[in-house]
């Protein structure tokens, strides 16, 4: 779960929203607010539907905003995970094929902890 889908999520259940509910007044589906919640999907790009989600919750916008670019899959990261694994050789190649078949989800999680193991 990224850090802005469990910052939604807290203050969704802290509110007594269901997710229809919150889904309701952030014009957005259900399926999808339930998806960023528990991970399974980036924040969303469209600046309104994250002004609406701060308002409904009583959220700070610009911490929202901050965390759902953080929490996103920039192409700066991908470069730097390619560059990672394309020195690794044949181990880089198998884990090259294992990431592809990752969800989204994992996928954030795995880069960040490669690159972290890279540079620290």
């Amino acid at each position: 779960m990224s850090r802005f889908g469990e910052l939604i999520f807290k203050a969704r259940t802290d509110k007594g929203l269901t997710v229809r509910e919150l889904a309701a007044k952030a014009k957005m589906s259900p399926g999808y607010l339930s998806e960023i919640e528990h991970g399974k999907k980036n924040p969303p790009k469209d600046p309104q539907i994250i002004r609406r989600l701060a308002k409904a919750l009583d959220l700070d916008e610009n911490e929202l905003f901050s965390l759902a670019k953080e929490s996103r899959i920039t192409p700066e990261k991908i470069r730097e995970l390619r560059r990672f694994i394309q020195s690794r050789g044949e181990l880089g190649f198998a884990l090259l094929r294992a990431v592809e078949k990752a969800p989204e989800y994992k996928l954030e999680k795995i880069i960040k902890e490669l690159l972290e193991e890279e540079n620290g």
